[in-house]
């Protein structure tokens, strides 16, 4: 069994986040101006209140996992929005359940983000955006609680042209992985 390592993002990953996810979307869709804005500039994630979290086999990066932060106001309240996305394990390690662990890791620090002092009084919603041709990650995403809504539930505008479902975690506070 080999030991599967999360860590957190440090300037010498950058490269290897926008490899592993360039090489996914392109099997399956496009890269995205929206995917872009993210691959390329994974370090603004961090600074704006995100986080990226690297699945690392001995020294090998083989799986990546964003969570970025949104500021939406609806109705005069502030919610936090945290996007789950750029989920992704290298090819030949796909089906050691490593998405899974990357998922886990980045939902509890979600969640840890909503049960701290400073967001008592804080909306904290934690969606993701996909696609349902993506049979296998829709079935995990179930698993993990995820159900469906939409964009303007979240008073969120549309970016990706191949999202065809949204979905969230209906209560994080009660997440247990």
């Amino acid at each position: 069994e080999m030991e599967v390592r999360i860590e957190k993002y440090k300037e010498e990953y950058k490269k290897v986040f926008y490899d592993l996810n360039v090489e996914w979307l392109q099997e399956l869709f496009v890269v995205e101006p929206a995917d872009e804005k993210v691959l390329l500039h994974p370090e603004k994630v961090v600074n704006e209140g995100g986080e990226i979290f690297f699945a690392v086999i001995e020294n090998e990066v083989v799986g990546t996992c964003a969570i970025v932060h949104h500021e939406v106001n609806k109705e005069g309240e502030t919610f936090h929005l945290y996007e789950l996305c750029k989920l992704t394990v290298a090819k030949k390690y796909r089906g050691k359940r490593i998405a899974q662990k990357l998922m886990n890791v980045a939902i509890e620090w979600v969640k840890s983000k909503s049960i701290s002092k400073e967001s008592e009084d804080r909306a904290i919603i934690l969606f993701l955006e996909t696609n349902t041709q993506l049979r296998d990650a829709l079935h995990m995403h179930k698993k993990f609680g995820f159900v469906e809504t939409t964009l303007r539930e979240l008073g969120l505008e549309a970016k990706y042209e191949s999202a065809d479902l949204v979905m969230r975690i209906p209560n994080i506070k009660e997440f247990k992985s």
